[in-house]
């Protein structure tokens, strides 16, 4: 059995050393593409690291929702939870604007959705509503991903789905490490932009 194999056997398993190695694999890439995309006015009211934090727990309550076979796949499903948090964050601080303005408005309780996530059931996060919500993220990601030039697109997926170094991608791309950088960077401008554009 590979070593990816092991992880995701382990992690499908409950394994706390696996979602440990989890989390070291992947938590500084989460943190980076959620301090991407959590607009200026709102990273003052959610912060990345919280954003990945609750991200992984959720991830952990509801695995069994992950089919996927790969790590690249197990990334791309936790940066899909991760952009609907966000999402749910961004929400809930156009409610709490609004709510400083006219205080009489009654909040319906969709505005506390995410916000006490870690009193919720395994039951409740992976009802039907969340699961729907979690693959329209996700085909909300890919689409994001899919809009930028492919010449981006590859570094990014290089750099943020498969975790290579940036020597490696450099060889891919064909150019110098600052290059390629770069071109990783602007990547990343454009999947932010695309995914805070409005539907």
């Amino acid at each position: 059995m590979s070593e990816d194999a092991a992880l995701l056997d382990g992690l499908r398993q409950g394994s706390p050393e696996a979602w440990n190695s989890l989390a070291r694999s992947f938590r500084q890439r989460l943190r980076d593409l959620a301090s991407l995309a959590l607009p200026a006015e709102v990273a003052g009211r959610a912060d990345a690291s919280d954003m990945v934090q609750q991200t992984l727990a959720e991830a952990s309550d509801s695995f069994a929702a992950f089919h996927g076979n790969s790590l690249p796949e197990l990334f791309g499903w936790l940066a899909a939870i991760l952009n609907h948090n966000i999402s749910d964050a961004v929400h809930q601080h156009v409610l709490a604007q609004r709510r400083s303005v006219k205080v009489e408005c009654r909040l319906d309780d969709t505005s506390q959705l995410g916000a006490g996530w870690e009193g919720v059931s395994a039951t409740e996060q992976t009802s039907p509503s969340m699961a729907a919500a979690r693959d329209e993220a996700e085909e909300r990601l890919r689409y994001a991903l899919d809009s930028l030039p492919p010449r981006q697109r590859e570094a990014v997926r290089l750099r943020h789905l498969e975790g290579r170094p940036l020597a490696d991608i450099a060889t891919q791309l064909g150019c110098t490490p600052q290059a390629a950088a770069a071109v990783i960077a602007r990547g990343l401008r454009g999947l932010r932009e695309a995914l805070q554009a409005p539907d």
